[in-house]
């Protein structure tokens, strides 16, 4: 069964959207709208960061002789595994990405935001390639 990843999909490119957006008004004056679109871009972190670790897992489950192997996975374990899969490029930095996923809830505090903020860009860039590797392994 192929995965279908429009979600995935929609997501990455919603955030690309957010980004380039606050990316436009992040010397503006008008410090509420650099607000609105610092917490949109955060928000659009955290879903399509927990979407890219469930369609992670779930292709990786598709791929594996025994998928209850991938479900009692750890975090790190899984993503190892996803590296060594050609899933994803650079394992430390989803190990990052969770970290900063970890804090999104504490955004409210500007030095959390600048933090989650300084890899959004990355996280993108990761998004993309495993996005673009699914599609590649699930399109007939």
């Amino acid at each position: 069964m192929k995965l279908d990843v429009e979600t995935l999909e929609s997501a990455v490119e919603e955030m690309g959207d957010f980004l380039e957006k606050f990316r436009d008004y992040e010397a503006s004056d008008d410090i509420l709208l650099f607000r609105i679109l610092q917490a949109g871009v955060i928000k659009a972190f955290e879903f399509t960061y927990e979407l890219s670790v469930r369609f992670i897992r779930r292709q990786l489950s598709q791929t594996s002789f025994n998928p209850v192997n991938v479900d009692a996975m750890d975090f790190r374990s899984m993503i190892r595994v996803a590296a060594d899969a050609g899933l994803i490029a650079e394992p430390r930095r989803w190990f990052e990405y969770r970290k900063k996923r970890n804090i999104t809830s504490h955004t409210y505090d500007r030095h959390k935001a600048e933090e989650v903020l300084s890899i959004v860009d990355d996280f993108l860039e990761d998004a993309r390639f495993l996005l673009a590797e699914l599609v590649r392994r699930n399109t007939p």
